[in-house]
C-alpha cells in the first residue's frame, strides 16, 4: 500500500492514516491523494511491516511537528483510545464509521476536541452519496407514510479476513447496516427511533450476522433488514412512500434514485463519497469545528438493547 501523496496547495494539511486495512487502501488513500488540501505523510498499523509505524504514539514521538491530522480507520474497538491520544496531542481527527463503540465515547471525544480546539469529524461516508441530498429535498416537501430498508451483502466479498466484525464489539452486520441508518437519519425531517429488533448470531459469532428492525419516524413505520448472506450483487436500497402515494427509492447506497418508478439517474463513481468526506474535513479544520453526529450509532445501540434472538426469514 502506497501512502505517499503530494498537494498543489500551499501549506497542505499533513495527515496520517491510522489503520492500514482495506477501507484505507480502497478509499482513504485515493481520496487524500487527489485532494489539494491534504498531504499524506505517514501510515500506522499495529501489524508489523504493514505501515510506517505500529502506533500513533510512535509516529508522534518520531515526528512531533510533521502531522496536523489523523484519519482513524481501525476497527471501532480501538478508535476511542487512538482519537483521545490524537486530540490531546493537538491533532484534528477524522473517524471512519462508526465513530466509536458507543455514543458515550463520541460525546466524550466531542468534549475533548472542544477543549483542545481541534476539528473532530465523524465521517458517515454514505451521507456523501450523490443522491442523498435529492432524497432529503424530496422528503422535506412530503409526509412519510411507510418505508423499508434492504441492506444485504456477502460478508466474504466485502469484508474478507475481517474477523473483528464477528466479535462482540465489532457490530457484525450493523457495520454495513449503519450506513443505511446514517442516510435515513439525514434525509428524514423527523427523528428516527427503534421500536423492536430481532437478530441472528450463528455459532462463532458474538455479534449479529443478520438483523430485522422496526423503526418509526414521525409515526411512520419503516422496516430495516440487514443481511450478510446475500449472494451476487449487494442490495443497498431504501424505499419510502409518502402519504400522497408518491414513492422514492434510493438504490446502490444512494448512488441511484427513482421517483414514482422513474429512474432519475445513477452514479457509478464509488469514490465520490470519500471525496466529499475530505472536503468536509478540510472545512472543519479550517474553522476548527466539530461535526460528530452519533444518531446512527444510537439506533444501533437501541437495536442491540431491544434485540431478541430468533429466526429471520428471507
Amino acid at each position: 500500500m502506497n501512502f505517499n501523496s503530494g498537494s498543489a496547495m500551499n501549506k497542505p494539511i499533513s495527515i496520517a492514516i491510522v489503520g492500514a486495512g482495506k477501507i484505507a487502501g480502497d478509499q482513504h488513500v485515493p481520496a487524500i491523494s487527489q485532494h489539494p488540501g491534504f498531504n499524506l505523510v505517514a501510515s500506522v498499523d499495529r501489524e508489523p511491516g504493514k505501515a510506517d509505524f505500529q502506533t500513533l504514539e510512535a509516529l508522534l514521538d518520531a515526528r512531533p511537528t510533521q502531522v496536523d491530522a489523523v484519519a482513524i480507520s481501525t476497527p471501532p474497538q480501538h478508535r476511542y483510545a487512538i482519537a483521545e491520544l490524537a486530540i490531546k496531542r493537538g491533532l484534528h481527527v477524522l473517524l471512519e464509521k462508526p465513530p466509536a463503540q458507543t455514543v458515550g465515547q463520541v460525546e466524550k471525544l466531542k468534549e475533548l476536541a472542544a477543549a483542545h480546539r481541534v476539528a473532530l469529524y465523524a465521517a458517515w461516508h454514505s451521507r456523501h452519496a450523490p443522491f442523498v441530498p435529492r432524497a432529503r429535498e424530496w422528503l422535506n416537501e412530503r409526509q412519510i407514510k411507510e418505508g423499508s430498508i434492504v441492506w444485504r451483502e456477502d460478508v466474504n466479498a466485502f469484508h474478507p479476513g475481517q474477523d473483528w466484525l464477528r466479535q462482540r464489539e465489532g457490530l457484525g452486520v450493523f457495520d454495513p447496516g449503519i450506513n443505511a441508518l446514517s442516510i435515513l437519519t439525514t434525509i428524514c425531517p423527523q427523528p428516527v427511533t427503534v421500536e423492536s429488533a430481532v437478530v441472528r448470531m450463528p455459532p462463532g459469532w458474538e455479534s449479529p450476522k443478520a438483523a430485522l428492525l422496526r423503526l418509526t419516524t414521525g409515526g411512520a413505520p419503516i422496516t430495516a433488514e440487514f443481511e450478510f448472506r446475500e449472494e451476487g450483487l449487494p442490495q443497498w436500497n431504501i424505499e419510502l412512500r409518502s402519504a400522497s402515494g408518491n414513492v422514492l427509492v434510493l438504490s446502490a447506497g444512494g448512488h441511484g434514485i427513482a421517483i414514482d418508478g422513474v429512474a432519475q439517474s445513477t452514479s457509478k463513481d464509488s469514490r465520490v463519497e470519500y471525496n466529499g468526506v475530505y472536503d468536509q474535513f478540510a472545512r472543519l479544520i479550517e474553522e476548527r469545528r466539530i461535526d460528530a453526529d452519533a444518531s446512527p450509532l444510537a439506533l444501533v445501540e437501541d437495536a442491540l438493547r431491544l434485540a431478541a434472538a430468533g429466526p429471520i426469514s428471507r
